[in-house]
């Protein structure tokens, strides 16, 4: 059986990181990355929801 890896979203609910890196946008994922990396899944999704926000003026919701 494959390792889920769980991270907390904004609304303090479990969610899979896979599931959320598969609905990111593409450019503001490789900008998190770029600026992230090395980092843990929790600082990846944190960061991404903060970019996520500032391009779209609103949560990013998995």
């Amino acid at each position: 059986m494959a390792k889920v890896s769980i991270c907390v979203n904004g609304y303090d609910r479990e969610v899979d990181f896979d599931a959320c890196v598969n609905l990111m946008d593409d450019d503001l994922r490789e900008q998190a990355h770029a600026e992230l990396s090395p980092c843990t899944e929790q600082e990846f999704i944190d960061r991404y929801r903060q970019l996520h926000f500032d391009k779209y003026r609103e949560d990013f919701q998995v």
